[in-house]
Parts: structure tokens; C-alpha cells; sequence
């Protein structure tokens, strides 16, 4: 997966996003000042027009990206069903 270039938030504390066409499983991860005072980053994935963060919180933001890495990495994609 690959990365944009690490920006200033922007007005929803956005730092930075993940390149368009590198995910697996998701249009794009993205990684945002979060926390009191932003001394955290918070991580989110954008999907069916929306921006949904996870739960976990991160003192760097290579240890965000590296839990979207392993996100996009682990989750199982289906496909097809048929009865």
C-alpha cells in the first residue's frame, strides 16, 4: 500500500490518506489527528461514502499506517455466495 505525502489536517484532521489503487479492500485508509490536544492519531478506512474510523489510537503515525497495512492485508474478501 502506498501513501500520500503527509499533509496538515485539514478541516476533518485528515493527515494523510492512502494512494487511490494500492488497497485491497477499501477505497482508501486514512489517518487523522485525533485526542486531546491531537496527541493521538486516529485511523479510518472511506467505504460506500463514508469515513469510519476504528476503535485503536496510535502515538505515531507509523504505527497507523502500519495497523492499515495490516488491515487491508488481513481481511478476507467475498467474492461470491451461492446456495
Amino acid at each position: 500500500m502506498k501513501w500520500n505525502a503527509k499533509t496538515e489536517p485539514d478541516y476533518r484532521g485528515v493527515v494523510q490518506t492512502s494512494k487511490g489503487g494500492t488497497t485491497r479492500v477499501f477505497e482508501y485508509y486514512y489517518i487523522k489527528k485525533g485526542g486531546g490536544y491531537y496527541l493521538s492519531y486516529i485511523v479510518g478506512r472511506y467505504t460506500f461514502g463514508a469515513m469510519i474510523d476504528y476503535r485503536e489510537t496510535f502515538s505515531t503515525i507509523k504505527e497507523a499506517r502500519a495497523y492499515c497495512e495490516e488491515i487491508d492485508r488481513e481481511t478476507v474478501i467475498i467474492e461470491e455466495v451461492r446456495a
